[in-house]
């Protein structure tokens, strides 16, 4: 007689803890209030309403890569870093279709609050697997030389490998790299 209500008060929780997940997630702001080309090239209708979010969030959790990916971007947009890291690393962890973009946006993210570090691995770990932007953002660090070392040679490196990969502004770098270098320099007023 114990043990059988021991399980219902567990199945009873567990029922209860699951029924109330949704109500305790807060709907960010930018569901309510967003310009109407906000994630238009989703397949996935932007989420106007409290339920349609609801119903994005089912959608990730249920391994659909553009709802995480939606989820992730609307978090980040609306200032919610933690929920946002969630969704991008949950991409990253799942190999998807957004695993690249999920990847540089989390280094951003890392970078915005001074972790160069996981930034940079993040970058990679997206231009490695073939999403140009990961290498673009390599190279744009070692030639902006905030968080690192200015790096010339390394941001030509990295620029041709995301050129590589198709990114028409990293070879317009690549094809004037010296007026490029040069632009660069007068900001810093260094002579070359």
């Amino acid at each position: 007689m114990k043990n059988r209500w021991i399980k219902i008060i567990f199945f009873s929780t567990a029922i209860m803890l699951s029924g109330n997940t949704m109500a305790d997630i807060l709907v960010p702001d930018k569901v309510y209030s967003h310009d109407p080309d906000f994630l238009a090239s989703s397949n996935i209708k932007m989420p106007n309403t409290k339920d349609e979010f609801y119903s994005l969030i089912k959608l990730a959790d249920d391994g659909n890569s553009e709802a995480n990916w939606m989820v992730s971007v609307i978090y980040q947009q609306s200032g919610n870093n933690v929920e946002a890291e969630k969704y991008y690393q949950r991409s990253i962890d799942r190999q998807d279709d957004y695993m690249g973009p999920s990847a540089v946006n989390l280094g951003y993210m890392y970078d915005k609050n001074n972790n160069i570090k996981k930034a940079m691995e993040l970058f990679h770990q997206a231009g490695d697997a073939g999403y140009y932007g990961g290498y673009q953002a390599v190279g744009t660090e070692y030639f902006l030389g905030r968080d690192i070392p200015l790096d010339f040679e390394k941001a030509r490196f990295y620029y041709k490998k995301a050129a590589e990969l198709g990114c028409y502004e990293c070879q317009y770098y690549i094809d004037n790299w010296d007026e490029v270098v040069k632009l660069k320099m007068k900001d810093l007023k260094i002579e070359k």
